[in-house]
């Protein structure tokens, strides 16, 4: 395709710190969240749409050579963002993803909190569906994720649904993995899915939460866990950690993690410091709690902190690293430097997310201009299938615009859609202008 590869629209960083500017005008951290990934969505469900336009010219193409090809099976694996929450136990998580959610669902205390896997997606009906990982008689073959039909619970409302989710997610007295592990393993390898309506969630995110990790319970969770891996693929991995550095809980429940996935997903992880606050930035700074802090202190404690998990993750990022303490902020909404903090981590975590739909738009990019560089093969080879009274030339010419119209359509389309993003923005929110309607404006590398 030559000049005309798109492949810039999908690397190059400007385009995910542009993002920034715009973002600031929506002061609510969660509706900033929830418009950002409906916006990402737009741009890739019209990039899914142009794939299947491509689609329909393999299949044509196929009828006359005897070959097909469909993207169907890339854009229906990947119709979801799935984002894991793992780490050690009582590291957050719990109560991260309810914040997140802005309701009070998933069961939260110190310890074993929860003992099965759960998938949280939207839906206009309330229920929870338990699910189990059936493999393939032939070893060659993917297992598969099987509904247990008989057992899907419809609930009438969210605070019944919290009810009945602790009661399935919580471990039952008497299963304990160290006196009975097959037991253990038996109620534990069960998938638990709760649907319900959520704002978030209707943007085509799932998240996933993962049992923390703990030395007892390791061998029965890592093969639940690879098991599940395998057959629901997360799109990207959140560790979260409550210690300032790693301690010898992250130290073994990171690797352990790494070794269930089925790629390397070392660049789609994003590291979340769980239990900063801004009373440890006003304590080593000789603050009076009740003062407010400057936030270029909590700035700094940030570095603070990423300079310590490099030191245990020799690839770690500053862009795929954040503080947040989401308990402060539920009780804290209104104190500057608490939401200053939570803020920042909604934009690390919305500029993480846009990589991801970068690195899916990359990948699916790759997979055409292949299969594109396919059929140029095949078309040449039609030379011999049709015999010298054809004019292969003018075919090949034609193919070859046909391709190269695609390649142009593709980036302009994609190019126009980047950059009405801040229009976009300021559409949902009803705003004239980025610069009247935000006085807020932090710095983020």
């Amino acid at each position: 395709m030559g000049s005309n590869n798109p492949h810039w629209l999908f690397n190059n960083e400007c385009h995910i710190e542009r993002l920034s500017t715009e973002l600031e005008a929506i002061d609510d951290p969660s509706k900033r969240l929830i418009e950002s990934l409906n916006t990402f969505n737009a741009l890739r469900t019209e990039c899914y749409d142009m794939t299947n336009k491509l689609s329909d010219c393999h299949k044509a193409f196929g009828d006359v050579v005897g070959t097909s090809k469909s993207f169907d099976w890339y854009i229906k694996d990947n119709s979801n963002i799935k984002i894991v929450l793992a780490g050690p136990t009582h590291s957050g998580k719990s109560t991260l993803i309810n914040t997140l959610l802005s309701c009070q669902l998933m069961p939260s205390s110190g310890g074993h909190t929860s003992g099965r896997i759960c998938i949280l997606a939207h839906s206009t009906t309330i229920r929870i569906k338990f699910f189990k990982v059936i493999p393939h008689q032939d070893q060659d073959h993917p297992s598969r994720l099987e509904c247990i039909d008989d057992e899907t619970i419809t609930i009438e409302n969210q605070r019944q649904l919290q009810t009945t989710l602790k009661q399935h997610l919580s471990r039952p007295a008497g299963i304990d993995n160290e006196a009975d592990p097959l037991t253990f393993k038996e109620w534990a390898s069960k998938i638990v899915r709760v649907e319900f309506p959520s704002p978030l969630l209707r943007t085509g995110l799932e998240i996933i939460d993962v049992p923390g990790f703990s030395i007892s319970d390791h061998a029965s969770l890592f093969s639940i866990r690879k098991q599940f891996f395998n057959v629901y693929q997360p799109t990207g991995i959140m560790f979260c950690y409550s210690n300032t550095a790693f301690s010898d809980g992250e130290v073994l429940a990171m690797p352990d993690l790494i070794h269930s996935l089925p790629s390397d997903h070392n660049d789609s992880m994003l590291f979340v410091n769980t239990k900063r606050s801004k009373s440890e930035v006003a304590l080593n700074n000789n603050i009076d709690q009740g003062d407010e802090i400057p936030l270029e202190l909590i700035n700094s404690y940030t570095d603070i902190c990423f300079s310590k998990v490099e030191k245990s993750i020799p690839n770690a990022s500053k862009r795929r690293f954040s503080i947040v303490n989401a308990l402060d902020f539920i009780k804290q909404p209104k104190s500057v430097g608490t939401r200053y903090m939570f803020n920042q981590f909604i934009d690390q975590l919305i500029k993480w997310i846009a990589k991801i739909f970068q690195q899916q738009g990359h990948t699916l990019l790759r997979m055409i201009e292949l299969e594109c560089k396919s059929m140029w093969k095949v078309g040449d080879s039609l030379k011999f299938k049709l015999g010298h009274d054809c004019d292969i030339d003018t075919l090949k010419r034609d193919t070859f615009d046909v391709l190269n119209q695609y390649a142009n359509d593709v980036s302009v389309s994609v190019n126009r859609i980047v950059d009405t993003i801040p229009v976009r923005f300021m559409e949902v929110l009803g705003l004239k202008s980025t610069k009247n309607s935000s006085s807020r404006r932090l710095s983020i590398s």
